[in-house]
């Protein structure tokens, strides 16, 4: 089957990083999903300040001006905290005879570093449909997200936790899933949403599978940092 390992038993060694590599690799994935989450809230706060602008006048632009182009750059950002999070996955597929370490760490990070709007845009000279677009990156996005999930599964019998492990490939797949379907949603509420509780409420599906995706891989981090360091 593609992707896929033969099974062999933990042994609680790393086979190509060492030791300390090994770990350090991990603190830096946790400090990543740490660094996601300071991100993702000052994103929120300013994302929030967009809307309230919008309730108030829709066609303000120079009021919306600023809070948009801090939006978009503090999104650029998001590829930093991604690259800590990548080189912690690394270490865990690299140090469970993974073959395909580096394949993960690209997918991981082109949706990240790509603008697929942008470049759709300007192929078609504005005149692709948004709805189309959508149609595009949320494709690309569950196809990005189950060749992570094939990877990942590759090391299901070195993972201490496997039970974990599957946990984090199911919120992989479903994360973009639901974004998909809540992002039009959400933007579509925009005009009606008069407070931060409503915003969240509308888009609390995909928030709880982001954040519950966050948690389930710092603590496979976690779990694999400490039987590193009880080998």
């Amino acid at each position: 089957m593609a992707l896929e390992s033969i099974p062999v038993p933990i042994d609680g060694s790393t086979s190509q990083l060492n030791k300390k590599t090994h770990q350090a690799l991990i603190v830096l994935g946790i400090i990543g999903i740490a660094s996601t989450i300071v991100l993702w809230a000052v994103h929120t706060g300013v994302y929030l300040e967009y809307i309230r602008i919008y309730n108030i006048d829709p066609v303000d632009w120079d009021a919306m001006q600023p809070v948009v182009t801090l939006m978009n750059l503090l999104g650029e950002y998001y590829i930093l905290p991604a690259m800590l999070v990548a080189l912690g996955f690394y270490a865990v597929i690299v140090s469970s005879d993974g073959k395909y370490s580096l394949l993960f760490v690209f997918v991981m990070l082109y949706p990240l570093s790509f603008d697929l709007y942008r470049v759709l845009y300007n192929l078609t000279n504005y005149s692709i449909s948004f709805e189309f677009i959508l149609a595009i990156d949320a494709a690309i996005s569950v196809g990005g997200a189950v060749i992570l999930a094939l990877i990942l599964r590759t090391t299901r019998y070195q993972i201490k936790k496997p039970v974990l492990l599957n946990i984090v490939i199911i919120l992989m797949v479903l994360e973009p899933i639901v974004g998909s379907v809540m992002y039009p949603l959400v933007w579509s509420n925009i005009g009606i949403a008069t407070s931060a509780f409503q915003y969240f409420l509308v888009d609390s599906p995909f928030l709880a599978v982001y954040f519950l995706r966050l948690t389930a891989i710092v603590v496979l981090f976690f779990t694999e940092y400490r039987r590193e360091n009880l080998v």
